[in-house]
Order: structure tokens, then C-alpha cells, then sequence
């Protein structure tokens, strides 16, 4: 029991824990924290007073000047307490109050020797974290190919040096070890698209980090002196964060062999094939279907069909330029058949 220590022992009000004010339910362990194979670390106490004024103890009989005495607790290795057992769940109500126990709300770190084991909550949290490590492995088990080499720099693995299978396998054992980190980077959040393209152009140093400027983008602008600034500016600045998208798809091989893997196109056969328009052909060529929402995707495939070289991997910016090249040069052969 504890009870407030006024001045005068008569004046001495003890609680009552024989109701429902102790916890009753489960069982807790008190053990070493640092266990001694040559000496059993123990300890041994009557009762202690807390900050606020409230002694802690199990009370047992009283002195002849009418002040309690205290039943002597003895904590020698591991000790456990059946809180179903009522002598059990007092006991623990004041050791858990203990200052040389770990958790203990007043611990005193310059003496602390014990921690606490609780088994139920142990259980809880592992079966919690077998639940979250099937969901890891299941949301990496559904990935395609394509999707796991584009999330593979999330997790600080270079889709460029490693095969699907191991990038795959790296990805799997995460998801055993630490389950809510691949579950946070696979649920496809706008912070981590921003970090995908952020992972993207620094590995193929679009972004560069300097010693003086932090995080770099395109030589030229700095954009944090950490990872984490880093990261919150392209957030705040979507119109670059586009941009850098856009170019890191541009430049980034696997994400062009994936492009091409997606579409189906053979490049060493069409790159080494020649071009050679007919009418109709140029009639088609000079006409194409009008943009989609994606006009980056309608670019390349104008650039494909036009038959100009390495479309997969140019900017954006240059294909246009060539393209309307192009066209002037099939207009200009064009009029020349017509005249």
C-alpha cells in the first residue's frame, strides 16, 4: 500500500489497494539490466517516498510511536508477478514505482539496476509486427518489375547494378526487418513520389550534394543544405520538382529501358533501320493524332514514328526542335514531288 506521510504519525492515511486501483491483468517481469554471470545483481527495499510527497510500501504492523512498519522487498535476478494473485499485484504497484527500475516515473539514472519485462505486451507488439511484415511483403511481392526498379532507390538500392532478383530480395528482407519502413515508402504518398524523383536525379547527378551548397540541382541552384531541406523545398516547389522529373526520366537508362520494355520497342532494330517515306507516309508523318495529357509520352512516340534516332533519351526540348525539323525537311520533299 502507499499512503501520504504527514507530519504527525497519527495522522498517517494509508490507501487501500485491495479494489480495482492496481492493475490486476497479465504478468510482469523485473530482471537485471545488465545480467553478471559471476554475481546475481539484487536489491532490497522497505519503502521509498516519491517527488511529490507520497511514501510507497507495504505496511505490516506499527512501531511503538505509532509510525508503520514496512514488509522488506527483495529483488534478486529475474523476479516475476502473477498480477491475477492479489499479494502479487500490491507488491508491483510499489516496485513499479521504484526509482532503480527502468521505467519507473521518478528513475533515478544514477542508480537504476532493473528493467521490466511484460510478456502479454511483448506478444501484442510482435504479433503487430508479424501483421505489418506480411503487408510488407505482400505489397513488395505485387510489384512488377518495372515498378520495383523505379522504387528501388527508395530503399538506397541502384537499379542500375543489380538484377530484379536481388533488388527484390534486398526489398523482402526489409520488409522482414523493418516492416513499417517499406510500408511507408510503398504507399505511393506525394512525399514519396517527391523523394523517388529526388533519389533519381541524384544518382545520376542531376542534384549533387557540395560540402559548401548542400544539394544542388543542375549546378546552379541550391535547394538544401540537408537531405530532409532537400527534400521539403521540391515539395513547396512543384513546377521544379517537374521539371527534375521530367529531365531524371530523360537521363536515367533504367528508367528509359523500362519505358521501352513498357511500349514494347525493339531499339537496336529500329535505330539501325532506314527511313524512307512515301506519300501517304509523309502525308501521315506531317498529320499526327492530336496530344494527350501526357505530352512528354506523345512527343517520344511522334519522334519514333518521324524515325529520329535515340528518341528514348534526348530531352524533351531537343526532340521538339528536331521534329519540327524534320517535318520542314518532309514538307520540302513533299513539294518538290508536287512540283
Amino acid at each position: 500500500m502507499n499512503f501520504a506521510q504527514p507530519s504527525m504519525a497519527l495522522e498517517q492515511e494509508l490507501v487501500d489497494l485491495s479494489g480495482d486501483k492496481i492493475d490486476r491483468v497479465g504478468i510482469k517481469v523485473v530482471r537485471p539490466i545488465k545480467d553478471n554471470e559471476f554475481k546475481r545483481p539484487e536489491c532490497s527495499f522497505r519503502c521509498f517516498r516519491s517527488p511529490d510527497g507520497v511514501w510507497y510500501g507495504i505496511p505490516i504492523s506499527r512501531n511503538g510511536d505509532g509510525t508503520y512498519k514496512f514488509r522488506r522487498i527483495h529483488i534478486s535476478g529475474h523476479k516475476a508477478y502473477n498480477l491475477e494473485v492479489l499479494a502479487d499485484a500490491m507488491e508491483w504497484h510499489i516496485v513499479k514505482h521504484w526509482p532503480r527500475l527502468e521505467s519507473s516515473p521518478w528513475v533515478d539514472q544514477s542508480r537504476v539496476m532493473f528493467r521490466v519485462d511484460d510478456p502479454e505486451a511483448e506478444a501484442q507488439t510482435n504479433t503487430r509486427r508479424i501483421s505489418m511484415a506480411r503487408q510488407a511483403i505482400g505489397l513488395v511481392s505485387e510489384l512488377d518489375e518495372n515498378t520495383l526498379r523505379e522504387k528501388a532507390r527508395l530503399f538506397g538500392i541502384e537499379p542500375a547494378t543489380n538484377t530484379i532478383s536481388i533488388i527484390r530480395s534486398l526489398i523482402l528482407t526489409m520488409a522482414v526487418e523493418k516492416p513499417e519502413y517499406v510500408v511507408d515508402k510503398l504507399e505511393g504518398t506525394a512525399d514519396n513520389a517527391t523523394e523517388g524523383i529526388f533519389r533519381r536525379a541524384l544518382a545520376i547527378g542531376l542534384i549533387k550534394m557540395s560540402p559548401e551548397k548542400g544539394y544542388v540541382y543542375n549546378e546552379a541552384l541550391p535547394i538544401g543544405l540537408t537531405e530532409m531541406a532537400a527534400l521539403r523545398y521540391l515539395g513547396k516547389d512543384k513546377e521544379l520538382l517537374a521539371q527534375i522529373d521530367i529531365e531524371g526520366k530523360d537521363r536515367d537508362k533504367t528508367y528509359v529501358a523500362n519505358y521501352q520494355e513498357t511500349q514494347g520497342v525493339n531499339l537496336g532494330e529500329e535505330e539501325k533501320a532506314e527511313v524512307n517515306f512515301g506519300d501517304a507516309d509523309i502525308e501521315e508523318k506531317l498529320n499526327p493524332a492530336a496530344y494527350s495529357v501526357d505530352e512528354e509520352d506523345e512527343v517520344r512516340k511522334e519522334a519514333k514514328a518521324l524515325g529520329i534516332s535515340y528518341w528514348h533519351n534526348k530531352k524533351v526540348e531537343n526532340l521538339k526542335k528536331e521534329i519540327a525539323e524534320t517535318k520542314a525537311e518532309l514538307l520540302n520533299k513533299k513539294s518538290v514531288k508536287e512540283d
